[in-house]
Protein backbone atom coordinates (compact mmCIF):
# COMPACT_ATOMS: atom_id res chain seq x y z
CA UNK A 1 0.00 0.00 0.00
CA UNK A 2 1.52 3.54 -0.92
CA UNK A 3 0.58 6.30 1.56
CA UNK A 4 1.26 9.68 0.58
CA UNK A 5 3.26 11.98 3.85
CA UNK A 6 0.66 13.02 5.52
CA UNK A 7 1.02 14.50 9.09
CA UNK A 8 -1.79 11.81 10.14
CA UNK A 9 -3.34 8.75 8.16
CA UNK A 10 -6.49 7.24 8.70
CA UNK A 11 -6.22 3.28 7.91
CA UNK A 12 -9.92 1.67 7.97
CA UNK A 13 -9.01 -1.86 7.64
CA UNK A 14 -11.65 -4.96 7.22
CA UNK A 15 -11.38 -8.26 7.46
CA UNK A 16 -12.69 -9.12 4.56
CA UNK A 17 -14.08 -6.71 1.11
CA UNK A 18 -16.19 -4.78 2.88
CA UNK A 19 -19.88 -4.62 3.99
CA UNK A 20 -21.95 -1.96 2.56
CA UNK A 21 -22.00 -0.47 6.60
CA UNK A 22 -18.58 -0.88 6.71
CA UNK A 23 -18.17 1.05 3.46
CA UNK A 24 -20.88 3.79 4.80
CA UNK A 25 -18.44 4.33 7.86
CA UNK A 26 -15.33 4.98 5.31
CA UNK A 27 -16.79 7.08 3.49
CA UNK A 28 -18.10 8.97 6.55
CA UNK A 29 -14.56 9.01 7.72
CA UNK A 30 -13.52 10.22 4.36
CA UNK A 31 -15.46 13.53 4.73
CA UNK A 32 -14.15 14.32 7.89
CA UNK A 33 -10.87 13.98 7.10
CA UNK A 34 -11.26 15.64 3.49
CA UNK A 35 -11.30 19.26 5.02
CA UNK A 36 -8.20 18.34 7.08
CA UNK A 37 -6.16 16.97 3.71
CA UNK A 38 -5.55 13.88 5.43
CA UNK A 39 -6.22 10.58 3.49
CA UNK A 40 -8.79 7.97 4.64
CA UNK A 41 -7.21 4.67 3.29
CA UNK A 42 -9.78 1.64 2.78
CA UNK A 43 -8.32 -1.83 2.96
CA UNK A 44 -8.73 -5.47 3.66
CA UNK A 45 -5.96 -7.47 5.71
CA UNK A 46 -6.13 -10.83 7.75
CA UNK A 47 -6.21 -8.70 11.49
CA UNK A 48 -3.92 -9.15 13.70
CA UNK A 49 -5.17 -12.68 16.34
CA UNK A 50 -3.57 -10.39 19.05
CA UNK A 51 -5.96 -7.52 18.42
CA UNK A 52 -8.99 -10.17 17.47
CA UNK A 53 -10.99 -10.66 14.69
CA UNK A 54 -13.18 -7.52 14.82
CA UNK A 55 -14.28 -5.89 11.69
CA UNK A 56 -13.82 -3.27 10.86
CA UNK A 57 -10.80 -1.27 12.35
CA UNK A 58 -9.30 2.29 12.69
CA UNK A 59 -5.42 2.13 12.74
CA UNK A 60 -4.18 6.14 13.05
CA UNK A 61 -1.11 6.76 12.51
CA UNK A 62 1.63 8.61 13.49
CA UNK A 63 0.70 7.30 16.48
CA UNK A 64 0.39 3.79 16.04
CA UNK A 65 -3.25 3.35 17.47
CA UNK A 66 -5.71 1.29 16.51
CA UNK A 67 -9.71 1.78 17.35
CA UNK A 68 -12.93 -1.02 17.41
CA UNK A 69 -16.48 -0.63 17.61
CA UNK A 70 -16.22 2.26 15.29
CA UNK A 71 -19.64 3.97 14.47
CA UNK A 72 -19.69 7.88 13.20
CA UNK A 73 -19.84 9.60 16.14
CA UNK A 74 -16.86 7.52 17.37
CA UNK A 75 -14.77 8.14 13.99
CA UNK A 76 -15.48 12.06 14.54
CA UNK A 77 -14.20 12.17 18.02
CA UNK A 78 -11.24 10.15 16.86
CA UNK A 79 -10.66 12.37 14.02
CA UNK A 80 -11.18 15.51 16.49
CA UNK A 81 -8.32 14.03 19.04
CA UNK A 82 -5.69 13.35 16.42
CA UNK A 83 -6.28 16.50 13.77
CA UNK A 84 -7.39 19.02 16.26
CA UNK A 85 -4.88 17.77 19.61
CA UNK A 86 -2.95 15.47 18.08
CA UNK A 87 -3.39 13.16 20.37
CA UNK A 88 -5.24 9.19 20.68
CA UNK A 89 -8.48 8.79 22.60
CA UNK A 90 -7.97 7.83 26.06
CA UNK A 91 -9.84 4.77 25.37
CA UNK A 92 -7.13 3.46 22.68
CA UNK A 93 -5.24 0.27 23.42
CA UNK A 94 -1.75 0.75 23.58
CA UNK A 95 -0.80 -1.30 20.95
CA UNK A 96 0.75 -0.41 17.33
CA UNK A 97 -1.01 -2.08 13.87
CA UNK A 98 2.59 -3.63 13.38
CA UNK A 99 0.97 -6.40 11.33
CA UNK A 100 -1.04 -4.44 9.15
CA UNK A 101 1.30 -4.41 5.44
CA UNK A 102 2.81 -1.40 4.62
CA UNK A 103 2.45 0.71 7.66
CA UNK A 104 4.53 3.89 8.35
CA UNK A 105 7.99 3.39 10.10
CA UNK A 106 7.54 6.29 11.87
CA UNK A 107 4.55 4.82 14.00
CA UNK A 108 4.68 4.98 17.50
CA UNK A 109 2.69 4.09 20.74
CA UNK A 110 1.46 6.90 22.42
CA UNK A 111 2.74 7.97 25.28
CA UNK A 112 1.56 6.64 28.92
CA UNK A 113 0.40 10.11 30.09
CA UNK A 114 -2.49 10.07 27.51
CA UNK A 115 -4.08 7.04 28.89
CA UNK A 116 -3.42 7.53 32.20
CA UNK A 117 -6.85 8.72 34.56
CA UNK A 118 -6.67 12.31 36.03
CA UNK A 119 -7.47 13.36 39.29
CA UNK A 120 -9.54 16.52 39.11
CA UNK A 121 -10.52 19.22 42.45
CA UNK A 122 -13.17 21.04 42.61
CA UNK A 123 -12.53 23.66 45.30
CA UNK A 124 -13.32 27.33 47.08
CA UNK A 125 -15.70 29.19 48.36
CA UNK A 126 -18.28 29.60 45.50
CA UNK A 127 -21.03 27.62 44.05
CA UNK A 128 -20.84 25.33 41.83
CA UNK A 129 -18.11 22.32 42.86
CA UNK A 130 -20.53 19.82 43.33
CA UNK A 131 -22.39 20.66 40.05
CA UNK A 132 -19.02 20.78 37.90
CA UNK A 133 -18.47 17.19 39.19
CA UNK A 134 -22.21 16.13 37.84
CA UNK A 135 -21.37 17.68 34.78
CA UNK A 136 -17.87 15.34 34.40
CA UNK A 137 -20.41 12.34 35.75
CA UNK A 138 -22.48 13.29 32.82
CA UNK A 139 -20.10 13.72 30.23
CA UNK A 140 -18.95 10.18 31.23
CA UNK A 141 -22.36 8.51 30.71
CA UNK A 142 -23.09 10.01 28.11
CA UNK A 143 -19.68 7.86 26.45
CA UNK A 144 -21.23 4.68 28.56
CA UNK A 145 -18.29 4.97 31.02
CA UNK A 146 -18.97 3.21 34.49
CA UNK A 147 -19.63 6.35 37.07
CA UNK A 148 -19.45 5.76 40.47
CA UNK A 149 -20.41 9.02 43.56
CA UNK A 150 -20.03 8.89 47.23
CA UNK A 151 -21.20 11.84 48.50
CA UNK A 152 -20.10 12.59 52.18
CA UNK A 153 -21.95 14.66 54.86
CA UNK A 154 -24.59 14.99 52.42
CA UNK A 155 -27.98 13.29 54.29
CA UNK A 156 -28.36 9.84 53.13
CA UNK A 157 -31.91 10.81 52.98
CA UNK A 158 -31.40 13.44 50.25
CA UNK A 159 -33.08 13.10 46.69
CA UNK A 160 -31.01 15.90 45.39
CA UNK A 161 -32.28 16.46 41.61
CA UNK A 162 -29.02 15.59 40.17
CA UNK A 163 -29.15 12.32 41.51
CA UNK A 164 -32.04 11.42 40.77
CA UNK A 165 -31.54 12.29 36.92
CA UNK A 166 -28.38 10.36 37.11
CA UNK A 167 -29.45 7.39 38.79
CA UNK A 168 -31.60 6.90 35.52
CA UNK A 169 -28.75 7.42 33.28
CA UNK A 170 -27.19 4.23 35.54
CA UNK A 171 -24.95 6.11 38.10
CA UNK A 172 -24.19 4.12 41.12
CA UNK A 173 -24.57 6.99 44.10
CA UNK A 174 -23.66 6.04 47.23
CA UNK A 175 -24.82 9.07 49.96
CA UNK A 176 -23.15 8.09 53.63
CA UNK A 177 -23.76 11.69 55.58
CA UNK A 178 -26.60 12.24 58.17
CA UNK A 179 -26.48 16.35 57.05
CA UNK A 180 -24.32 18.91 57.19
CA UNK A 181 -21.73 19.43 60.27
CA UNK A 182 -23.18 22.78 61.28
CA UNK A 183 -26.73 21.02 61.44
CA UNK A 184 -25.43 17.78 63.20
CA UNK A 185 -27.19 16.64 66.45
CA UNK A 186 -24.31 14.12 66.65
CA UNK A 187 -20.74 15.35 65.47
CA UNK A 188 -19.32 12.01 66.30
CA UNK A 189 -21.68 9.91 64.51
CA UNK A 190 -21.31 12.42 61.21
CA UNK A 191 -17.52 11.63 61.86
CA UNK A 192 -18.08 8.06 61.71
CA UNK A 193 -20.71 8.23 58.52
CA UNK A 194 -17.68 10.06 56.87
CA UNK A 195 -14.94 7.75 57.43
CA UNK A 196 -17.05 4.96 56.68
CA UNK A 197 -18.08 6.96 53.65
CA UNK A 198 -14.12 6.59 52.81
CA UNK A 199 -14.04 2.62 53.07
CA UNK A 200 -17.02 2.63 50.57
CA UNK A 201 -15.09 4.95 47.92
CA UNK A 202 -11.49 2.41 48.63
CA UNK A 203 -13.51 -0.68 47.49
CA UNK A 204 -14.64 1.54 44.43
CA UNK A 205 -11.62 2.42 43.68
CA UNK A 206 -9.95 -0.41 43.62
CA UNK A 207 -12.69 -2.74 42.34
CA UNK A 208 -11.98 -2.09 38.45
CA UNK A 209 -15.25 -1.65 37.80
CA UNK A 210 -14.98 2.16 37.07
CA UNK A 211 -13.67 4.66 34.80
CA UNK A 212 -14.50 7.40 37.32
CA UNK A 213 -14.62 7.62 41.09
CA UNK A 214 -16.09 10.93 42.14
CA UNK A 215 -15.80 11.90 45.90
CA UNK A 216 -18.74 14.66 46.32
CA UNK A 217 -17.37 16.73 50.01
CA UNK A 218 -14.43 14.65 50.70
CA UNK A 219 -12.23 17.53 51.25
CA UNK A 220 -13.91 17.90 54.75
CA UNK A 221 -12.78 14.91 56.22
CA UNK A 222 -9.52 16.14 55.58
CA UNK A 223 -9.63 19.61 56.39
CA UNK A 224 -11.60 18.69 59.64
CA UNK A 225 -8.33 16.03 60.52
CA UNK A 226 -10.92 13.31 60.14
CA UNK A 227 -8.43 11.61 57.74
CA UNK A 228 -4.98 12.40 57.69
CA UNK A 229 -3.76 13.88 54.08
CA UNK A 230 -0.45 12.29 53.40
CA UNK A 231 -2.00 8.84 54.32
CA UNK A 232 -5.21 9.60 51.54
CA UNK A 233 -2.60 10.60 48.84
CA UNK A 234 -0.07 7.72 50.21
CA UNK A 235 -3.07 5.20 49.95
CA UNK A 236 -4.15 6.37 46.33
CA UNK A 237 -0.63 6.75 44.82
CA UNK A 238 -0.41 2.78 46.08
CA UNK A 239 -3.70 2.17 45.05
CA UNK A 240 -6.14 4.23 42.48
CA UNK A 241 -5.97 1.92 39.17
CA UNK A 242 -3.92 4.43 36.56
CA UNK A 243 -6.82 4.32 34.27
CA UNK A 244 -9.17 5.83 36.77
CA UNK A 245 -10.64 9.05 37.08
CA UNK A 246 -11.08 10.55 40.16
CA UNK A 247 -13.20 14.13 41.19
CA UNK A 248 -12.98 15.38 44.25
CA UNK A 249 -15.33 18.42 45.39
CA UNK A 250 -15.19 20.64 48.67
CA UNK A 251 -14.03 23.82 50.46
CA UNK A 252 -10.35 24.12 51.66
CA UNK A 253 -8.19 21.49 49.57
CA UNK A 254 -4.75 20.79 51.16
CA UNK A 255 -2.32 21.89 49.56
CA UNK A 256 -0.95 18.58 49.47
CA UNK A 257 -4.11 17.51 47.53
CA UNK A 258 -3.81 20.76 45.10
CA UNK A 259 -0.13 19.81 44.38
CA UNK A 260 -1.30 15.57 43.64
CA UNK A 261 -3.82 16.55 41.64
CA UNK A 262 -4.48 17.35 37.77
CA UNK A 263 -6.31 19.66 37.18
CA UNK A 264 -7.39 22.15 40.06
CA UNK A 265 -10.38 24.74 39.69
CA UNK A 266 -11.01 26.88 42.43
CA UNK A 267 -14.56 28.43 42.47
CA UNK A 268 -14.47 31.86 43.79
CA UNK A 269 -17.62 33.76 45.21
CA UNK A 270 -18.54 37.17 43.74
CA UNK A 271 -22.01 36.90 45.48
CA UNK A 272 -24.90 34.95 45.95
CA UNK A 273 -28.89 34.69 46.77
CA UNK A 274 -28.20 33.37 50.21
CA UNK A 275 -26.74 36.14 51.56
CA UNK A 276 -29.39 38.51 50.53
CA UNK A 277 -31.84 36.03 52.64
CA UNK A 278 -32.89 33.98 49.66
CA UNK A 279 -32.75 30.58 50.37
CA UNK A 280 -32.10 27.42 48.33
CA UNK A 281 -34.47 26.48 45.36
CA UNK A 282 -34.72 23.18 43.88
CA UNK A 283 -33.13 22.54 40.82
CA UNK A 284 -30.69 25.35 41.33
CA UNK A 285 -28.77 24.34 44.55
CA UNK A 286 -30.29 20.66 45.00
Amino acid sequence: MFLPTFSHHFIFCTATAPTPTEQALYDALSALVATHNAPAVLCSHSINPEIGAHSPLLAVYPHGVWYAELDEARLADIVHAHLQYGEPLEDAPQQRMGTLQSTPSTASTPSRTTQQGLVLVNTGEGKGKSTAAFGVILRMLGRKKRVALVQFLKHEGGQWGEVRALSELGLDAVKTGDGWTWTSKDLDETQARALHGWQIAQEKITSGKYDLVVLDEFTYLLDFGWLETESVLAWLRANKPPALHLVITGRGAPQALIDYADTVTNMTKIKHAYDRGIPARAGIEF
